[in-house]
C-alpha cells in the first residue's frame, strides 16, 4: 500500500492497495477484494504485536512460489498451515467482518465463494496458467488468446477450461 497525491481537480489524496493482483478475471478481483478487506477489517482492532514481521516477510514469498501449498503461519494462531488451509478458515471471519461493515449477505457471499470455490479445487491463474501452456504445446501466443478470451468471459478461474 502506499498514498498518492493527485493535483487533478483540486487535488486529493489516496491510498493504493498494492497487495491485490489483477486477473485472471473481474470475479476473481472482486472475490479478491472482499477477501482482502474482510480480513483487513477483521484484523483492525486486534493486538498484532506479537507477530513479527519477519513471518509475514516469509509467508509472502513462500506464497509466491509454492501458493496455496505454501506452509503460514497466522497472527493469533499456533503452528503452520498450508496457505489452501487457512484461507478456508479464515473466510468465515472475513465475511462477518464484510457483513458488520454494511456488506450485503448475498453481495459478501457471492464474492467469498469464489474465494472458496477456487480454493477447494485449488485452480488458481497460476495453475490454469502452466496447465494450459502444458495443453497447448507451449504455445504461449494461444494461451494469451485464450486468457483473454476467458477473461471477458465474466467467470472465476476456477470455472474456466
Amino acid at each position: 500500500n502506499r498514498p498518492v497525491y493527485d493535483p487533478a481537480d483540486g487535488g486529493h489524496l489516496r491510498i493504493e492497495m498494492r497487495a491485490l493482483p489483477a486477473g485472471p478475471s473481474c470475479a476473481d478481483m472482486t472475490a479478491n477484494t472482499a477477501f482482502l478487506l474482510g480480513l483487513t477489517l477483521a484484523q483492525a482492532e486486534r493486538d498484532l504485536t506479537g507477530y513479527a514481521f519477519a513471518e509475514a516477510y516469509q509467508n509472502f514469498y513462500r506464497a509466491a512460489r509454492e501458493g496455496l501449498e505454501a506452509k503460514m503461519t497466522w497472527p493469533g494462531l499456533d503452528g503452520e498451515f498450508e496457505a489452501a488451509d487457512l484461507v478456508l478458515r479464515l473466510l468465515p471471519e472475513a465475511r462477518a467482518a464484510l457483513l458488520a461493515a454494511g456488506v450485503t449477505p448475498h453481495d459478501a457471499d457471492t464474492a467469498l465463494d469464489v474465494v472458496a470455490q477456487r480454493t477447494r479445487l485449488r485452480r488458481t491463474g497460476a495453475v490454469w496458467q502452466r496447465e494450459t501452456l502444458a495443453r497447448f504445446g507451449g504455445d504461449r501466443e494461444r494461451l494469451v488468446r485464450r486468457y483473454r478470451e476467458l477473461a471477458l468471459s465474466g467467470l472465476p478461474v476456477h470455472l474456466w477450461e
